[in-house]
C-alpha cells in the first residue's frame, strides 16, 4: 500500500483495516481504533479472527475477507454485532474490497460501518373487538361495564367469581344492587353523577355485597368510553377486604399495646408509691434504732436491715427511671457543679463496698479542668455511679479507677471523657452489645450473687444520649477486665468561683439544728412519727394535720410557720391543690413537698403549684435538713 492509498484510508469517515490474502492485518485507520477499541499497534501483524474474534466471522456464511481474496470481487456482508473489549456491543456493516497486483490480490481493504438500527416494533399492533373482549373477559382484577341508566353491559370472570353470581343473573340488573345499602346511597348520590359528567373516577371505595351476603371491599377506578351503542362505563376493581381487615387488626393491636403500656407505667409508678411510703419507716426508724444504746449483736442486725433496705429502694428506684425512660417523661436539669467534686463524692459513696471486696477504688482527674460545668448534675453522677458500682461486683481483690480526661475545649464548652476500668471477670465479645439491653443478664449465676435487674447500663446508656454524647463504649474480654467510657460536652461556667474539694476538708460532726417552726401535712401515721422524730433532732417546733382541708383552715387563721412539708397523695384534696390555695391567699411559707410520687410530671405540677422544692421517700435526712435551711433562710431574707 503506497503513501497515497495510506493518507486517503487515514483521514476516509469511516473505520477501516487492511489484510493480506492470508488474513494478517498491516494496517487500521484511526476510526477503526475509535470503534473496536483496539489500537493500531495492538492490531498489526495478526490474524482478524484473532483480534475480532471467531464468532464476529461465524455470524456471516462465509468471510468477506476469504470471499474477496478467491473471486477478486468486492463483497458485502449482512448486518452483524460486534462486541468491543469494553464489552460494549455495535452494530456494523462489513464491506471487504481486494487489490490487484499482476492479477492477483495483493491486500483487502475492509470497511466497517456502523449503523443505527430503529427500534423492534415500531409499527403498533392493531388489536380487532374480540381481542379487546378476551383482554376484559380474563383481567386478573374484578371489571364491569354499565350504561347510562347504570344497568350492568357486561362483568368478567373474577367479577362473577368474586361476587358467586352467574353473568345471566346480573346482566341488566342495577349496579347499585351489589353495593351495601350505605355505598348504593353513596354511588347514586354521588359517584355515579360525578362520573357521567366528569368522564372518570379514581380510587374510590365501596362495600359490595356478595350473593352469599358476606362483604367485599374494593377500590374502584372507572372511566367512560365511547362504543358503537353509545356511552359506557368501563369499572375496574382491586378486592381490599383483606388488606382492610389486616389494617383494622393492626390498629387494634397497636391500640392495646398503648394501653398495656400506659396500665403498666401507671402501675410501676403506684407500685413505686406503694413502697417508697413504707421505705421512708423502715429506713428512718433503722436510722433512728441505729442511734440507741443497743448492743454490737443488735446494731449487726440493724446494719443488715439497712443495707436490705437500700438495696430494695436502689431496685425500685431502677423500675421507676426506666418507667419514666419508656413514658418519655425524663428531662435534664442543668445546674452549675464541680465535675471534680462530683467524682470525689461517687468514689467516697462506693468505698465501704469496694473494701468489702477487697478492691482498690482510685480516681485520676485532668489538671486541665479548672472550671465549673453547666449539666444535669444527679444524673452525670448516676451514670459514673452505675458504672463504678457494676466494676465493685465483679471485682474481687483488684484495682478500679475512674479518670477524667478533658479531650478538647473552646473559650465557652469543654469535651469531658469519662473512664471506669477494672481489673474483673470481663465480658466475652457476643455480649458486648447486649449488655446495653433493659432486663439483660448474662449469666443467671451471676445475677444470683449480685443482685440487681440489669437496667442500670440501659439508664446510663440512654441518660448520655440525652445530654448529646454518642453512646456507652465498652472494650472488655474475659478475664482481662472492662473499660466502659463515654464523652459529654459541657458548658463552662465562670472560672472566678472555686470549690472546695470534699478530700481536703476536715470531717466534722453534722450539724442537725434548724430551729424552726415546721407544718407537717402527712396522712401516713407511721410516716409521721418518722418525720417528727427527724424534727426533734433538729430542735424544731412542729404542728402535724393529716389533711389538706385541716392546713387550709390553720394558715387561714393567721398561724405563722416557717416551713411547710407537704404530702401530695392527701385524703380529700391533694397535696399539689392544698398548695395552690395557700398561694392563692396570699401565704408565702416555703412548701417543701415529701413525697413517694417521683416522676418528672409530678415534679413539675409540684412546682407548678408554688412549691418551693420537691423531696422523694424514702427521706433523705441531710437532703431535709439542708431543705428546711435553704429556703428557711431565703424566706427570711
Amino acid at each position: 500500500m503506497n503513501g497515497i492509498e495510506s493518507e486517503i484510508l487515514k483521514n476516509i469517515s469511516m473505520a477501516v483495516y487492511v489484510c493480506d490474502p492470508e488474513m494478517n492485518i498491516t494496517y487500521v485507520n484511526g476510526y477503526c481504533e475509535t470503534l473496536t477499541g483496539v489500537s493500531a499497534k495492538d492490531a498489526v501483524n495478526k490474524k482478524c479472527y484473532e483480534l475480532f474474534g471467531s464468532a464476529h466471522c461465524s455470524q456471516m456464511h462465509e468471510c468477506p475477507v476469504k470471499k474477496a481474496v478467491q473471486t477478486g470481487q468486492m463483497v458485502s456482508t449482512s448486518k452483524i454485532n460486534y462486541k468491543t473489549r469494553e464489552g460494549l456491543v455495535k452494530r456494523v456493516q462489513r464491506s471487504a474490497s481486494p487489490v490487484k497486483k499482476d492479477g492477483r490480490v495483493e491486500y483487502v481493504i475492509v470497511y466497517l460501518n456502523e449503523i443505527e438500527e430503529k427500534p423492534m416494533f415500531s409499527k403498533p399492533l392493531i388489536f380487532d373487538e374480540y381481542t379487546y373482549y378476551l383482554m376484559f373477559k380474563n383481567a386478573p382484577v374484578m371489571a364491569h361495564s354499565i350504561d347510562g341508566d347504570n344497568l350492568i353491559c357486561e362483568v368478567n370472570e373474577r367479577w362473577l367469581n368474586e361476587m358467586g353470581y352467574s353473568r345471566e343473573e346480573v346482566i341488566g340488573t342495577p349496579v347499585e344492587r351489589y353495593m351495601s345499602p350505605e355505598s348504593a346511597r353513596f354511588a347514586s348520590e354521588v359517584i355515579l353523577p360525578q362520573l357521567w359528567k366528569t368522564g372518570n373516577i379514581s380510587n374510590v371505595q365501596y362495600r359490595l355485597v356478595t350473593k352469599d351476603k358476606k362483604n367485599l371491599d374494593v377500590l374502584i377506578n372507572c372511566v367512560l368510553l365511547q362504543t358503537k351503542s353509545g356511552q359506557i362505563s368501563m369499572s375496574i376493581m382491586q378486592n381490599i377486604t383483606e388488606q382492610l381487615k389486616l389494617t383494622r387488626e393492626l390498629r387494634e393491636t397497636a391500640a392495646k399495646l398503648e394501653q398495656i403500656n400506659i396500665i403498666k407505667s401507671h402501675f410501676i409508678t403506684n407500685l413505686g408509691y406503694e413502697i417508697r411510703t413504707p421505705m421512708t419507716n423502715i429506713m428512718g426508724f433503722t436510722d433512728m434504732l441505729n442511734q440507741t444504746k443497743i448492743s454490737e449483736e443488735q446494731q449487726k442486725l440493724v446494719g443488715h436491715i439497712k443495707k436490705s433496705g437500700e438495696m430494695l429502694f436502689s431496685t425500685i428506684t431502677s423500675l421507676l427511671e426506666y418507667s419514666k425512660i419508656e413514658s418519655d417523661e425524663v428531662l435534664l436539669e442543668t445546674s452549675e457543679f464541680s465535675f471534680k467534686k462530683l467524682i470525689l463524692e461517687t468514689v467516697n459513696a462506693l468505698m465501704e463496698s469496694a473494701e468489702k471486696h477487697s478492691d482498690r477504688l482510685y480516681y485520676a482527674i485532668d489538671s486541665n479542668l479548672k472550671h465549673n460545668v453547666f449539666g444535669d448534675e444527679s444524673k452525670i453522677k448516676l451514670i459514673i455511679m452505675n458504672l463504678l458500682d457494676n466494676a465493685v461486683k465483679f471485682c474481687e481483690n483488684s484495682e478500679i479507677k475512674v479518670k477524667l480526661s478533658v479531650v478538647s475545649e473552646t473559650s465557652e464548652n469543654v469535651l469531658i471523657k469519662i473512664e471506669v476500668i477494672d481489673q474483673g471477670i470481663g465480658i466475652a465479645a457476643e455480649n458486648l452489645e447486649n449488655i446495653f439491653l433493659p432486663f439483660y443478664q448474662i449469666d443467671d449465676g451471676i445475677t444470683r450473687k449480685h443482685h440487681g435487674l440489669g437496667l442500670g447500663l440501659t439508664i446510663s446508656n440512654h441518660y448520655v444520649k440525652m445530654m448529646g454524647g454518642e453512646r456507652i463504649f465498652v472494650e472488655s474480654s474475659p478475664g482481662a477486665g472492662s473499660k466502659f467510657h463515654f464523652q459529654l460536652y459541657l458548658a463552662k461556667a465562670a472560672q472566678n468561683k472555686k470549690t472546695s474539694e470534699p478530700a481536703a476538708e476536715v470531717s466534722a460532726k453534722p450539724n442537725y439544728y434548724i430551729g424552726k417552726k415546721i407544718l407537717v401535712v402527712e396522712d401516713n401515721h407511721l410516716n409521721i412519727e418518722v418525720i417528727c422524730r427527724l424534727l426533734k433532732i433538729c430542735q424544731c417546733e412542729f404542728k402535724v394535720v393529716e389533711n389538706g382541708l385541716h392546713a387550709l383552715d390553720i394558715i387561714k387563721s393567721g398561724e405563722k410557720f416557717d416551713a411547710i412539708l407537704m404530702d401530695i397523695n392527701l385524703p380529700e384534696i391533694s397535696g399539689i391543690e392544698t398548695s395552690k390555695k395557700i398561694r392563692e391567699y396570699g401565704c408565702q411559707t416555703p412548701i417543701i413537698a415529701v413525697t413517694a410520687y417521683s416522676s418528672s410530671n409530678d415534679k413539675l405540677l409540684c412546682f407548678g403549684a408554688g412549691m418551693n422544692d420537691y423531696l422523694t421517700k424514702p427521706i433523705n435526712f441531710n437532703l431535709l435538713v439542708s431543705s428546711i435551711k435553704t429556703h428557711c433562710a431565703a424566706f427570711i431574707a
